[in-house]
């Protein structure tokens, strides 16, 4: 048996020991694969899950009121993780397994915390550490008491691989030099960073020094917390021949190419990238993946894909992306819009880097501003839409419908394609035109694909048809996202305050 299945099952039975029926627990786990096996266990032992997004297929026949456990990380779709914070709070889950993001920032209290503590040699500090870090540990004891519910709260710490003697060791170190500590964990948080890696920020900073310091660049660097000991000659001088060869700088002055990347927060080398995709025939969001930098989507898939799962997800976005093996995460995007996500019946909603939100914004503004690129505003808007719906250029429109969500979206989407409807909606098609286009058999046909269970196939069925029902008369655009959209084209009372359709036309023109 392999170590992590062997952890798990000793951290279900120590739980098991620990806690009792009127306590809530969280149990902090310091990497995900180890929580994902936790629950994996858990279904085993017909523990009810509250995550419906997961490695492995789980399909209850019946609906749910209260849950046995729950796993909480970076990974749980956007959607899920309200449920599962929601559920923890009101007392319908009763154990939550998480990692260490849940220690920070989000207000879940418990009774009982468990906390599995190991520790590792760093031969580069020479010196033991523990994982998760003992500023983290802190912070998770900080979850255990529910103030003005229950006086006392409960901490079991859990060490494994690791000595009470060797903890407290470090525990004093730490707490003995606090401010070597903090900068140690600012040194490994990662802040150099970025899309294409560390190039990408460090030409993007060294471009608006060579605007600010009119090209005395380790000058003004020496006046940055982040750069004030830089001192590689040799990396500054080879991206500074980039930014020159690429005419970002000419003549020792930057260019309107420049201030492009200055004024939208883009990497040089992102949009060269983004450059040199747009010359090629190819799909749209892997086109324009460059210019959403900040979002890291390579991998994001990785813990919910099975073998065959690997084998659909590969055959689907290799002959759509013709630049090459992007490590970007482009294959993960292609995927995501493509509808991949629905015939893999564990992955309920899509994970949260595919959750693009503001981004879509700064991905729009960006474009807009690209002068030698004349994008369509309808091309802009479909974009938007389909990023932030999880579905291609052509069905887009469809993930505007209030409560619709991706997947149902994607049903109706394959609904119509069975139909052979495949004509490209509109954002001027009403909700109404869809229930002319689709049928219920269609629908079902579509579901079957998720589903086992005949009751699941038709519940979805009908929560489908309702919500299209409920919202005919609606356009098939997303309000917010022609807003914010408006108002980098438009002046902002109109872009606020026009009624839909006429804002539509106004934006459409504009």
């Amino acid at each position: 048996m392999r170590n992590i299945e062997k952890l798990a099952e000793l951290l279900l039975e120590k739980y098991e020991e620990l806690s009792n029926e009127n306590e809530s627990t969280i149990i902090f786990v310091y990497k995900k694969e180890l929580g994902w096996e936790i629950i994996k266990k858990a279904y085993e032992k017909n523990y009810k899950i509250i995550n419906k997004t997961l490695p492995f297929k789980l399909e209850y026949r019946e609906k749910i009121e209260n849950y046995d456990i729950g796993f909480h990380n970076a990974d749980i779709p956007y959607e899920e993780k309200e449920e599962i914070e929601n559920a923890f709070r009101n007392g319908t889950l009763k154990c939550l397994v998480a990692t260490q993001t849940l220690a920070y920032g989000i207000n879940l209290p418990a009774d009982r915390v468990i906390i599995l503590i190991t520790s590792f040699y760093d031969r580069e500090k020479k010196k033991y550490k523990t994982t998760p870090s003992i500023t983290d540990i802190v912070q998770m004891e900080g979850r255990a008491g529910r103030f003005g519910i229950k006086e006392v709260g409960y901490v079991n710490k859990l060490l494994y691989r690791l000595s009470e003697g060797t903890y407290d060791k470090i525990y004093d170190q730490t707490f003995n030099n606090k401010q070597v500590e903090l900068l140690e964990n600012m040194a490994n948080s990662n802040l150099l960073e970025n899309y294409l890696g560390e190039s990408a920020i460090l030409s993007s900073f060294i471009l608006s020094a060579y605007k600010i310091s009119k090209g005395n660049i380790l000058e003004f660097f020496n006046k940055t917390y982040t750069f004030k000991d830089f001192r590689d000659i040799k990396k500054l001088n080879d991206i500074l021949g980039f930014l020159e060869n690429k005419r970002y700088i000419i003549n020792g002055k930057i260019t309107d190419k420049a201030d492009f990347c200055i004024s939208t927060g883009i990497p040089p080398t992102a949009y060269e990238e983004f450059l040199r995709r747009s010359k090629v025939e190819g799909n749209i969001f892997v086109k324009v993946r460059p210019l959403i930098y900040t979002k890291k989507i390579r991998d994001c898939l990785k813990s919910f894909l099975g073998e065959q799962d690997l084998a659909k997800f590969y055959k689907m976005t290799s002959y759509l992306i013709p630049f090459g093996q992007p490590e970007d995460g482009s294959h993960e995007l292609v995927f995501f819009t493509e509808g991949g996500l629905f015939k893999i019946p564990n992955i309920h909603n899509p994970p949260s880097e595919l959750y693009f939100n503001n981004e879509i914004f700064h991905l729009c503004k960006a474009l807009f501003k690209i002068t030698h690129l004349v994008i369509p505003n309808e091309d802009v808007l479909r974009i938007a839409h389909g990023l932030r719906y999880g579905l291609d250029y052509k069905f887009s429109p469809l993930g505007s419908i209030e409560g619709i969500g991706h997947m149902r979206a994607n049903a109706i989407k394959i609904a119509l394609l069975l139909e052979k409807k495949t004509k490209s909606l509109n954002f001027e098609n009403r909700v109404k035109d869809i229930l002319d286009l689709i049928s219920e058999k269609a629908l079902a046909e579509a579901l079957s694909i998720r589903f086992i269970y005949k009751e699941n196939i038709t519940r979805e069925l009908n929560s489908i048809m309702n919500i299209l029902k409920a919202n005919s008369e609606k356009l098939l655009i997303d309000e917010r996202i022609l807003r914010g959209l408006s108002l980098f084209k438009l002046d902002k009372e109109s872009a606020l305050k026009l009624p839909i359709e006429e804002l539509y036309q106004e934006y459409k023109e504009s």
